[in-house]
C-alpha cells in the first residue's frame, strides 16, 4: 500500500547550479590539489563496516526523500536516531558538503561527485560490507561520474522531459521543438524552465549537445529563448507541481517525479497530464547516498545505506518520492507506481545511457553559462 504524502519540499531538489556552486568547485579543485597523497586524508576517508559506532545518525538530505515508515524502523531496528538536516537548493547541498560538515549520510549529486571525490570530502564504500548492494543495478556499479562507484550509492534519479495538458494541447511530436512550436499558441500557459538548463533546452532545441561549451552555439541557444520568452507565461523550476496540478500550466519541462505528484494531488491532472521525454537529451541526473569523510558516525551511515538498499525498504521510498532508484527493487517499485500513467515508465536502457546524462559545469564554464542565461532575463 502506499504511503501517504506528506508536505515535500522535494520538487525544488532539481535547480541547476548556479555561480556560487561553480565558485564551490573552484574551491574543491584547490582543496584538492592540498590534500592529494595526504595520510591524514587516505586514514580519514577509509572504507568502514556497517556496524553502529554512535547513538545518533546526522543526515543532510532533501525534505521528504525518504519514507517516514523507513526512518522510523532504522531508529528502532539499531537504536540510532536520525538528525535530519534538510538542503534548501543545489548550491546549498554542494557548499554544505564542500566544506567538510560531519554528515554521517549526505545526498551528492552526479552533476558535482567527480569534484567532491577528487576534493577528499567523502569517504570511499567498500561495496563488500553491504549486505543487499546486489540491488543496485550493474549500471550505476559503475556510473560516468564515480567509476567504480567508490564514493556513492545511486538513490532518486531524474528523468527529464516535457511535461503538457492534453485537453490544452496539440500533436506532440518527442521532441524539444514542441515547447517552441506550442508556447505561441498557449500564450501565457507555456512554461519553461530557468538558469543553466533553460540554456540546454535552447542547445538541445536546436540540434546541438546539451552539455555544449562552444561560445556560438550558446549564444545561439540564448537567443532562441529570448525568440521564445514573449510567449511565455515565465520560467518556473520551483512550483512546478502546483502550477501543473491547478492547470495553470499547459505545458512546461520537468522531471517525472513532478509530474507524478501532480497528477496524483488533482482529478484534473489525473485526467489530462501527460509527459515525454525529448529525442535530443534529457539531461538526467541523480542523487546519491554518501559519507562525508569527516563523519563521527560513518559506521552508523554505512548502515543507513545498507538499510535502505534492502528492497522492501527501497519499495517504500519510491512509492513516497515518486522517482525511480537505480535498484531493482527501485525500479520495480517504480514501475508498479506508475503502472496506470504508462508515458512516466522510463526504461533502464535509456536510464543508462550515459550520453543523455547532465554534466557539471567548471567554474570557467558556468560564468560563460550565467552570461547567456543574464541575457535572456534582460531581454
Amino acid at each position: 500500500m502506499q504511503e501517504e504524502y506528506g508536505t515535500r519540499s522535494i520538487y525544488s531538489r532539481r535547480r541547476f547550479l548556479g555561480a556560487s556552486a561553480a565558485a564551490g568547485l573552484a574551491g574543491l579543485a584547490l582543496a584538492a590539489c592540498g590534500s592529494s597523497g595526504s595520510s591524514t586524508n587516505a586514514s580519514k576517508t577509509a572504507a568502514v563496516k556497517p556496524k553502529k559506532d554512535g547513538s545518533v545518525l546526522n543526515l543532510f538530505a532533501w525534505q521528504g526523500y525518504f519514507a517516514p515508515s523507513v526512518i522510523s524502523g532504522f531508529e528502532k531496528k539499531y537504536g540510532i536516531k536520525v538528525n535530519q538536516t534538510y538542503t534548501t537548493s543545489g548550491d546549498d547541498e554542494l557548499s554544505k558538503v564542500a566544506s567538510g560538515l560531519p554528515f554521517d549520510c549526505c545526498i551528492t549529486n552526479s552533476t558535482t561527485l567527480p569534484q567532491l571525490g577528487s576534493a577528499g570530502v567523502l569517504r570511499e564504500i567498500n561495496h563488500d560490507y553491504l549486505s543487499s548492494y546486489d540491488q543496485v543495478i550493474t549500471a550505476f556499479r559503475d556510473p560516468y561520474y564515480d567509476h567504480g562507484a567508490k564514493y556513492s550509492v545511486g538513490y532518486a534519479m531524474a528523468p527529464f522531459g516535457l511535461a503538457w495538458q492534453a485537453n490544452r494541447t496539440g500533436d506532440m511530436t518527442g521532441s524539444w521543438n514542441d515547447l517552441w512550436t506550442h508556447a505561441p499558441k498557449m500564450q501565457p500557459h507555456g512554461y519553461c524552465v530557468d538558469g543553466t538548463a533553460a540554456i540546454s533546452l535552447g542547445l538541445m532545441h536546436l540540434g546541438y549537445s546539451e552539455n555544449s561549451n562552444v561560445q556560438s552555439q550558446l549564444d545561439a541557444a540564448a537567443n532562441s529563448l529570448i525568440q521564445l520568452k514573449p510567449h511565455l507565461g515565465g520560467f518556473e523550476s520551483v512550483n512546478t507541481i502546483q502550477i501543473l496540478s491547478s492547470g495553470q500550466a499547459w505545458m512546461i519541462p520537468t522531471y517525472t517525479g513532478n509530474v507524478y505528484t501532480a497528477i496524483i494531488s488533482s482529478s484534473a491532472a489525473k485526467k489530462n497530464l501527460r509527459f515525454e521525454l525529448c529525442k535530443e537529451g534529457q539531461l538526467f541526473n541523480a542523487d546519491n547516498l554518501s559519507i562525508s569523510s569527516s563523519a563521527a558516525h560513518p559506521g552508523n551511515g554505512m548502515l543507513f545505506i545498507d538499510w535502505n538498499l534492502q528492497p522492501a525498504n527501497m519499495a517504500k521510498n519510491v512509492q513516497y518520492t515518486g522517482y525511480p532508484v537505480p535498484t531493482y527493487a527501485g525500479l520495480a517499485a517504480y514501475k508498479d507506481l506508475v503502472a496506470d500513467y504508462p508515458f512516466l515508465d522510463v526504461g533502464t536502457d535509456e536510464i543508462t545511457n550515459w550520453g543523455s546524462w547532465q554534466r557539471g559545469l567548471t567554474a570557467a564554464q558556468q560564468k560563460v553559462w550565467d552570461a547567456e542565461w543574464t541575457k535572456v532575463l534582460a531581454a
